[in-house]
């Protein structure tokens, strides 16, 4: 059974994690996954916000719109970061 899925239907997973050897290799892809996002959604933030009105192309307009209406909503970018993840977590699962 992928380690994942044993982390979801154990209810002692936390205690688990820390005895068992995967745990250790599961906590740091865990925090790779979450580092990137967090990266990934503060440079997206950044060029949306500090994009100049003159130069934009049609192209242009398009890209961020997602990043500009999650931050218009009021979402912080750790929160737009999780909501990036769940719609990679949700397309990969409609395509496996």
């Amino acid at each position: 059974m992928h380690q994942v899925a044993k982390r979801v239907m154990n209810p002692f997973f936390p205690i688990l994690e820390w005895l068992l050897p995967y745990g250790k290799k599961l906590r740091a892809d865990f925090k790779l996954v979450h580092d990137y996002s967090r990266e990934f959604v503060h440079e997206a933030v950044a060029r949306v916000t500090d994009e100049n009105p003159g130069e934009k192309t049609e192209d242009d307009e398009e890209k961020g719109l997602l990043i500009r209406d999650l931050l218009q909503s009021g979402m912080s970018e750790d929160d737009i970061a999780d909501s990036c993840l769940n719609y990679v977590l949700a397309g990969e699962q409609c395509i496996s």
